[in-house]
């Protein structure tokens, strides 16, 4: 077995106007108040219920304190994990309880002080490393002071790393130490998303536990504003671990801004500027008249069919979304446009299904519907059930096309004025086997009605 160590500070930061214990805190995260007394709504397990004797002294040095944590752990060879991880860890040794997070993960726990100036964590804390779940639980921590003001410790747990379709996971041992949490903390795009993209949902991750005083908003150019939705990772979670973009389709070609109003870690550390991010112009606004006009060799992201390079549905031009053999995603393959009148109720257009083989195995197809600040929804066409025929594209490539031709009709969102969005969402994120065909789509007599 092949030892990888990864190192870790632990630091600890008082919160300010804590009084001699530090600060204690509620189940809702509550801070103390102005004059420097603590405001507690209660429903955490009172102090007695936690302590089997000698924690005076524990309690004096620890509660109330926020701690940066990098721990040092041994992992079967094999394991690609990365050589450092993160995060910080709140103690509320009044309430008896815990919670520690990053950008990564983290979780909560109840504490037990022991004698002999001791504090116990049993409860799991999990990190991820990657959307494919590899990555750390660490299943009892044990804590106590150290000479210089920190915090040194030992914990048990578990790795996990996925390879081919199996997850394999060991036991590991870790050890770590730190110094006071100064670190300011910052909410940053999930990496599994595009924020570029309205139609594919963006969400924000916090580096640390902020305090439920955290109320960031999403700010356009322009000064409008929206709040964000806060996420609550754990079920006893006094905290935010991080927050959503609001749940509307968001403007095409507009600069976002998060303005991080009250984000304030539990050591005191005030949030500087948020992120920011730009959504791509807005797709092409269509003619309802099959495509005919439409003189360029693309639309939307999609290629114009003219029979040699796709096949054609109706008239001399249709629309086309090739087939994949998978990939990262999600990504949008198809983004169109279309004016909405007084009265319009529905989306229609014809379509086929194109494969990589014969086979229909009852695929689906799906698409995304939103109007400007409306909700997105989802749209499921029915099921490819019969068998495909060839199509040659060139001498060297070949596509399946179903033999029935389909006709959709997607219902537009409530509150949907002037202009509809389409898009068509493809990709998925696989960890460890290649990720499964995309089903490709030729689609013409696109219309609002």
């Amino acid at each position: 077995m092949k030892a990888l160590r990864l190192w870790a500070v632990v630091g600890i930061a008082t919160v300010a106007g804590c009084g001699g214990r530090g600060l204690s805190l509620g189940k809702d995260g509550a801070a103390p108040a102005a004059d420097g007394a603590v405001t507690d709504v209660g429903g955490a397990p009172e102090a007695s219920s936690v302590f089997d004797g000698g924690g005076d002294q524990l309690i004096e040095a620890l509660s109330g304190h926020a701690f940066v944590v990098n721990a040092a752990y041994e992992v079967p060879a094999g394991f690609a994990l990365p050589a450092t991880h993160t995060f910080t860890l709140v103690l509320d040794l009044d309430k008896g309880w815990a919670v520690a997070g990053s950008a990564q993960g983290g979780g909560e726990s109840r504490i037990q002080v022991k004698n002999g100036g001791t504090v116990e964590l049993q409860a799991p804390l999990s990190f991820s490393f990657d959307i494919c779940g590899n990555g750390i639980t660490y299943d009892h921590l044990t804590l106590t002071p150290s000479a210089n003001g920190g915090i040194v410790g030992t914990a048990s747990g578990r790795v996990s790393y996925a390879t081919g379709d199996l997850l394999n996971d060991a036991k590991v041992t870790a050890t770590f130490e730190g110094m006071p949490d100064h670190q300011t903390p910052a909410l940053t795009l999930s990496p599994s998303t595009d924020p570029m993209d309205p139609f594919i949902p963006a969400s924000l991750v916090a580096s640390e536990p902020l305090t439920l005083a955290a109320a960031p908003v999403l700010l356009t150019a322009g000064g409008e504003s929206s709040p964000l939705t806060p996420t609550a990772r754990y079920m006893e979670t006094f905290s935010f671990s991080g927050f959503g973009l609001p749940k509307v389709l968001l403007k095409y070609g507009e600069t976002y801004r998060v303005a991080e109003a009250g984000l304030t870690d539990f050591a005191g550390n005030i949030a500087k500027a948020g992120p920011s991010f730009t959504t791509r112009p807005a797709p092409p606004l269509i003619v309802e008249d099959g495509f005919e006009s439409v003189a360029a060799q693309t639309l939307g992201g999609a290629i114009v069919a003219d029979g040699t390079n796709a096949p054609v549905l109706a008239g001399k031009r249709s629309l086309y979304v090739p087939p994949s053999g998978g990939g990262e995603g999600p990504v949008s393959q198809l983004a169109l446009r279309l004016a909405v009148n007084p009265g319009d109720t529905v989306i229609r257009f014809s379509y086929r299904v194109v494969g990589l083989n014969s086979s229909p195995f009852g695929a689906v197809l799906s698409f995304l519907v939103a109007g400007a600040g409306t909700p997105v929804a989802g749209r499921v066409l029915p099921a490819d059930t019969q068998p495909r025929t060839e199509f040659r594209l060139s001498p060297q490539t070949v596509v399946y096309v179903s033999a029935a031709l389909e006709k959709a009709e997607l219902p537009l969102p409530a509150g949907t004025h002037g202009e509809v969005f389409l898009d068509r969402v493809g990709g998925s994120s696989w960890c460890g086997l290649p990720p499964p065909p995309t089903l490709g789509i030729v689609i013409d007599d696109l219309r609002v009605e």
